[in-house]
C-alpha cells in the first residue's frame, strides 16, 4: 500500500507501510538485543520453532549452538523428558546446566547403546509371595507364606541399586495384618494400596450373599492409614458362581481404578471397573459391559482410560464426563464409551481366536491434583522424567488354536488414543441410556495404519511377539515413557537377548551423535537398527487380511543371551527377574542393569 503526505507540508514522497517492511526491521532491532535477552525469549518456544530460528542468521544459530540451556531444552525435548518437578523443600540435589547436560547426554547414550554403567544382582530370600510391583526403583514383592495361610499378610520392600544413591540399597519389612490379594504403590504420594479378598469358604464378610473386597488405603512410610484419605478403608460386594477372582489396580494422582474378574480364562460372569477418588472415597464411575471379558486397563489421561476385550475383539476408550449433559441436568459425572477399535480379523478357517488381551503404559500420567506427602520415604531425587503427555502404550493380544498359540503385540502412542476424545461434551449423547452397540466401532483397516499425525504417519506397529518359552506373560515385555523392553527367544535354554524398542519420533531419525557411539566395543557388543519403513504382517493361516503398521523405531538389542525369566523396566534401570525352576513364578533374585 502507498501513502502520500498532505499537499502543505514540505517532503512529499511515498511511503510503504507494508507488513513486510516492518516484520525486517523488528527483525533487525531484535538481532541488536543482548544473547542473555534473546536466550531467555527463545528459551519458551516450541522445539520446532527453535529449530527454525537457527535458520535466520548467523547470530542467532552460534547463540543457539553455544547456549548451555538451549542445548539442554532442545537435548530434553530429543529424548522426551522432563525436568523433575518437586516442592522446593524436596530438592536437594543442586546441579549446574552443563552437569545436568552431561548426565542427560550419558543418559540417552546409555539407553542408545544398552551400555550400562553398573550392574548388581539383588537376592531375595522370601520366594513364594506371588505378590510384586515395581515403582519408582521401589520393588514390592510379598513375604514366603506360612503354611495353612492361603494370603500372605508381609511385604518386603526392596530398593533398587542407583547411580545417584550414595548410601546401598535397603530393604523393609512390612506387616501389613491383612491377607493381600494385590498391591499397588505410589512413591510420590507415599500411598499404599491393599486390596483384602474376603472368601465365604474361609470365613470371609459376606453381606446379603456377596463377597465384600477391601481397600485398604494406608502411608507407606508408616503403615497407617493415609492422612489425606477421608476413608481409609474402600469397600466394594460383588455376587458371582466363581470362587475365583482377578485383580488390576492402578494409581493416577487421586483416581484410584480397580478391575475386578471373576471365573478362569474364557469364562467369566462379572467383569467390574470401578474407579473411586482415594481422597474423597467418592466412586467416579463405574464399568460393566455384559458378556465381555476384561483382561487389563490402562489411564492415558487423568479422566480417560483404556480397557481391552477379548471376547469382542476391541480396544475400548472411555471418557469421564466432568459435568451432566445438558439434556438430563439432575445427572451427576459419568463414564461415556467413545469407541471401540476393532483387531484384524481372524482366519475362521482355523479356529483361532483371542484369549485376552493385556495392556500397559508407564508411568501413569501426573496431575495437577496429585497428593504430595509431608513425610515421604527418603529417596535419591531423580533429575528427568518422561514426558507425562506422552508415551507409549502395549497391547499383547494371546491368540489360541488348539495347542498352538501365538503373541500379537500392538503399539501406539497415548496422544494418537486421546484424539478419540471429542471436544464437545454435549454430543456424546446419554451413555447410560444408548445401547453399547451404538458407539462408533472402527476396523482396524481405519484406526491403524491410516491416521496422520504431525510427526509421524500411522498410530500403530504390530509385530509377533520375539519369545516364547516365558510362561508368565506379564514378564514377557514392559514399556515405560516412550521405550519397551523385550526378552528374545535365543537358542540358549532358559535365557534371552535383551532388546530395546524406542518409539519416540524424535529420537528415531536422529543419527548418533558421538563418537563413542561407533567405538568398536559397543559395535561388537549390540545390534542397532532403524525401522522406518511400513510393515506387513501377511495374512494366511490366521488373519484373513495383511496387517500393515508404520508406526518408526529405534531397536537395540544385545548380542549375548542372560539366563532370565522375564524383565522390567523403568527410567533408569533393566530388571531381569530370575527364578528357581522352568515355569516358576516365584522370584529369586534380581539382575538390575542401570543405564
Amino acid at each position: 500500500m502507498i501513502a502520500r503526505r498532505a499537499i502543505g507540508q514540505d517532503r512529499q514522497f511515498p511511503r510503504r507501510t507494508t507488513s513486510l517492511l516492518r516484520a525486517k526491521a523488528n527483525i533487525k532491532r531484535q538481532i541488536h538485543l543482548p544473547e542473555e535477552v534473546l536466550v531467555c525469549v527463545i528459551s519458551l518456544l516450541r522445539l520446532q520453532d527453535i529449530l527454525r530460528c537457527r535458520l535466520l542468521n548467523r547470530r542467532i544459530f552460534n547463540i543457539i549452538k553455544n547456549s548451555l540451556a538451549l542445548q539442554f531444552r532442545i537435548e530434553l525435548a530429543h529424548a522426551a523428558l522432563e525436568e523433575l518437578w518437586q516442592p522446593i523443600e524436596y530438592k536437594v540435589d543442586i546441579r549446574t546446566t552443563i552437569q545436568r547436560l552431561d548426565s542427560l547426554r550419558k543418559l540417552q547414550f546409555g539407553w542408545r547403546n544398552l551400555a550400562w554403567r553398573a550392574r548388581h544382582v539383588v537376592s531375595l530370600d522370601h520366594p513364594r509371595g506371588a505378590l510384586y510391583e515395581l515403582n519408582s526403583g521401589i520393588f514390592v514383592t510379598g513375604k514366603r507364606r506360612k503354611l495353612g495361610i492361603a494370603r500372605t499378610q508381609e511385604l518386603v520392600l526392596q530398593e533398587l541399586p542407583s547411580l545417584g544413591c550414595p548410601y546401598p540399597p535397603s530393604k523393609a519389612d512390612l506387616n501389613c495384618h491383612v491377607a493381600i490379594s494385590q498391591v499397588c504403590i505410589s512413591i510420590q504420594q507415599d500411598l499404599l494400596i491393599l486390596l483384602e479378598e474376603s472368601r465365604s469358604n474361609q470365613g470371609g464378610l459376606v453381606r446379603n450373599n456377596k463377597l465384600i473386597f477391601k481397600l485398604h488405603l494406608r502411608s507407606l512410610s508408616s503403615n497407617l492409614p493415609h492422612p489425606a484419605a477421608a476413608n481409609p478403608v474402600l469397600e466394594y460386594d460383588c455376587k458371582s458362581q466363581w470362587m475365583s477372582y482377578s485383580f488390576v489396580m492402578q494409581i493416577m494422582g487421586n483416581n484410584l481404578g480397580v478391575l475386578f474378574t471373576s471365573g478362569v480364562l474364557g469364562d467369566s460372569d462379572y467383569e467390574r471397573f470401578v474407579v473411586w477418588d482415594w481422597t474423597t472415597s467418592v466412586k467416579r464411575g463405574m464399568v460393566s459391559m455384559p458378556g465381555s471379558r476384561y483382561d487389563s486397563f490402562t489411564f492415558i489421561s487423568e479422566d480417560t482410560f483404556v480397557i481391552p476385550c477379548g471376547r469382542t475383539e476391541t480396544i475400548n476408550v472411555f471418557l469421564f464426563r466432568p459435568t451432566p449433559p445438558s439434556v438430563f441436568p439432575d445427572r451427576g459425572p459419568a463414564i461415556h464409551h467413545l469407541c471401540a477399535l476393532k483387531l484384524p480379523a481372524l482366519n475362521p478357517m482355523n479356529g483361532y481366536k483371542y484369549l485376552t488381551i493385556s495392556c500397559q503404559s508407564q508411568p501413569s500420567p501426573e496431575t495437577q491434583t496429585c497428593h504430595y506427602s509431608p513425610n515421604p520415604i527418603p529417596r535419591p531425587k531423580k533429575l528427568f522424567v518422561p514426558d507425562q503427555h506422552d508415551g507409549i502404550v502395549q497391547f499383547t493380544a494371546t491368540l489360541a488354536s488348539g495347542t498352538r498359540t501365538t503373541d500379537l503385540i500392538i503399539v501406539t502412542h497415548r496422544r494418537a488414543l486421546m484424539s478419540f476424545v471429542v471436544a464437545g461434551q454435549d454430543d456424546l449423547g446419554d451413555p447410560l441410556a444408548d445401547p453399547w452397540e451404538s458407539y462408533p466401532m472402527m476396523p482396524a483397516k481405519t484406526w491403524g495404519p491410516d491416521i496422520t499425525f504431525p510427526f509421524w504417519r500411522a498410530i500403530s506397529r504390530c509385530m509377533i511377539s520375539p519369545f516364547t518359552y516365558i510362561e508368565n506373560s506379564q514378564w514377557r515385555s514392559q514399556v515405560y515413557g516412550h521405550r519397551m523392553v523385550q526378552l528374545v527367544h535365543s537358542n540358549t535354554p532358559r535365557s534371552g537377548q535383551l532388546r530395546v524398542l524406542d518409539f519416540n519420533p524424535l529420537f528415531v531419525n536422529r543419527p548418533p551423535l558421538f563418537p563413542e557411539d561407533y567405538h568398536p566395543i559397543i559395535q561388537s557388543t549390540v545390534v542397532r537398527r532403524m525401522i522406518t519403513e511400513v510393515g506387513i504382517i501377511p495374512k494366511g493361516e490366521i488373519w484373513v487380511d495383511d496387517i500393515q503398521s508404520g508406526l518408526p523405531y529405534y531397536e537395540v538389542t544385545t548380542k549375548d543371551a542372560f539366563p532370565l525369566a522375564g524383565v522390567m523396566m523403568d527410567e533408569e534401570r533393566i530388571i531381569g527377574l530370575k527364578t528357581g525352576t522352568p515355569g516358576s513364578r516365584d522370584i529369586i533374585a534380581l539382575d538390575v542393569f542401570v543405564i
